[in-house]
């Protein structure tokens, strides 16, 4: 499941940064309202500060070029979120996390300006094993 595979590459990867998980990204008046208005929430798998940089992730178990656009869209959103707007300013990055390398995918993603992470099922299973030796 890519929850997983988001946790297990935080864990391995950036384990004593700041994390946000499952983010909510935009704006709503308020729960009932959205629901009246028909909003679309955007969420992101997860949100991380590292040396001062925001990094939004979204994950896929397969390649999929949907993911630039969301990430895209994150970015957008991210900036009239209320509860980051004291971080508005920071410099964000954008990253698709994948468990395979597509390389036309990962030449789009460049030329989007998003950072296209490979994190493979065999480092998922390393990465369970560390975090739960006793398994």
């Amino acid at each position: 499941r890519e929850t997983e595979l988001v946790n297990s590459w935080l864990f391995a990867k950036h384990r004593s940064a700041l994390q946000w998980r499952r983010v909510r990204l935009g704006v709503v008046p308020n729960n009932d309202m959205g629901k009246l208005l028909q909003v679309t929430l955007r969420c992101a798998d997860a949100i991380f500060v590292d040396e001062g940089v925001f990094h939004i992730v979204e994950a896929k178990l397969r390649p999929d070029a949907g993911a630039i656009g969301q990430l895209k869209i994150y970015q957008q959103e991210f900036k009239r979120t209320p509860e980051f707007q004291e971080l508005w300013t920071r410099p964000l990055r954008l990253i698709f996390l994948c468990t395979k390398l597509d390389r036309p995918l990962a030449e789009l993603a460049q030329r989007e300006g998003v950072q296209y992470e490979v994190f493979t099922i065999e480092e998922i299973k390393k990465t369970a094993l560390r975090k739960f030796p006793n398994l």
